[in-house]
């Protein structure tokens, strides 16, 4: 149970030399789901997109790499996270298409209707209370733009022993859908895909 919860801090707030190695199987357990929700963004070259909670940088590297001229921006909590990722895109941060800061997704240093896409994927249950996140998130997209959630399966969660940490929060697809329409999204829909450890899911929700 001690590992397990060191193991769960370190996934929400990666640091030090144990974090980095949490980093490490966080990028090979979550590797299918971050390609995934990538090819359901269906992003378009010149595409403004942010990633918020980026881990590692799974989403944002393969994003990179099957677009030309889509901007990518991302926030993390982790400094650890932001300093990696950045050394390891350090050719896209110079081309200015990579903008990574260190900050909360409840309080975001980006201009209103700034990003066609967002993505999400792991880090809603770092999220106790949806709504004012899903406010700011609205605050940030363009006209029409879309959010899209990961939800991992729930017995991935509970094998981790996520289920039982307090820094988690597991929230249910019910719980997702009614706090984007309370935050004020125009329309939602899901899909989902099976996956080693269970079903995994995508909450889309459009503003």
């Amino acid at each position: 149970m001690v590992l397990k919860r060191m193991i769960g801090n370190q996934s929400a707030n990666p640091s030090g030399f144990f974090g980095r190695f949490v980093v490490r199987m966080m990028a090979r357990s979550n590797f299918d789901s971050n390609k995934w929700m990538v090819s359901l963004l269906d992003i378009k070259d010149n595409d403004h997109v942010l990633e918020i909670g980026f881990g590692p940088g799974t989403a944002i590297k393969e994003i990179l790499k099957i677009t030309t001229n889509s901007h990518v921006s991302g926030i993390d909590i982790s400094k650890l996270m932001v300093d990696q990722v950045t050394s390891l895109n350090q050719k896209a941060v110079t081309k200015g298409r990579l903008d990574l800061r260190l900050g909360e997704a409840t309080s975001m240093p980006w201009d209103s209707n700034n990003f066609d896409k967002v993505l999400a994927v792991n880090v809603i249950y770092l999220w106790p209370i949806l709504k004012p996140v899903f406010i700011e998130i609205i605050r940030v997209l363009k006209p029409n733009g879309m959010l899209a959630l990961f939800l991992a399966p729930i017995e991935m969660m509970d094998a981790l022993g996520f289920s039982d940490l307090d820094a988690f929060t597991l929230h249910t697809q019910e719980d997702v859908l009614k706090a984007c329409k309370d935050a004020g999204f125009a329309k939602t829909d899901k899909t989902s895909t099976q996956m080693g450890e269970g079903t995994g899911v995508c909450i889309k929700a459009w503003k």
